[in-house]
């Protein structure tokens, strides 16, 4: 039986150049497709979480469920492929 990996959707507070983001801390939503996952990031940008963000740019990315856990809280530059 093989285990369905999955996609969490994430916000990040970034720079406007989206070079430096950090992981706003939200409650994680785990997603089995990548259309339901991108179908939510609008409406999780209206969040409490996104809207009350002191930052310059706020983004929401659909990841994987292994980047997530292995993200921890360090920054990461979205200019780059997420993988």
């Amino acid at each position: 039986m093989s285990a369905v990996a999955g996609l969490v959707l994430v916000l990040f507070g970034c720079s406007d150049d989206l070079a430096v983001c950090e992981r706003i801390q939200a409650e994680p939503v785990t997603y089995v497709s990548a259309s339901d996952c991108e179908a939510q990031q609008a409406s999780i940008l209206q969040s409490r979480a996104a809207m009350s963000a002191d930052y310059p740019t706020v983004v929401a990315n659909c990841v994987s469920a292994k980047y997530y856990a292995a993200m921890g809280s360090e920054a990461v530059n979205l200019n780059k492929p997420i993988t």
